[in-house]
Formats: C-alpha cells, sequence, structure tokens
C-alpha cells in the first residue's frame, strides 16, 4: 500500500499533536509526585526520551506498512 499525500498530511498533523500532547503529559508527569528542584528536570527529561522511543517505534511501524 502506497501512502498519499493526504495521508502524509494526517500523519503529520497527527504528529504535531502528539508534540502538544508529549510536552503537557510529560510536564504532569515531573511534577506529579510533588518534588521540586532538579528531580523535576530530570523526569521531564526521561519522560521525553521513553514518549519519545515509543512514539518513534509506533511511526516505524506505521511506516513499514506502507512499503
Amino acid at each position: 500500500m502506497k501512502l498519499e499525500n493526504k495521508d502524509i498530511g494526517f500523519v503529520r498533523e497527527g504528529q504535531r499533536d502528539w508534540l502538544k500532547f508529549q510536552k503537557s503529559h510529560c510536564a504532569f508527569e515531573a511534577t506529579y509526585e510533588g518534588a521540586g528542584g532538579s528531580f523535576v528536570s530530570a523526569k521531564l527529561g526521561d519522560c521525553m526520551a521513553e514518549t519519545t522511543a515509543e512514539r518513534t517505534k509506533y511511526l516505524e511501524d506505521l511506516l513499514s506498512y506502507f512499503k
């Protein structure tokens, strides 16, 4: 199956929306435990790395379907 231009647009739009979700999700996760200081920065970085890895795997799996 070939990825059509309209589909590429949907993927791009979904990715932009996902980036907004990731930012707010990780900000919440980083502050959820009520800790402050450097812990928040470390937790934020961990969340961003983890969710990026998950999203990358999802997109790779999605694109392999269209090859």
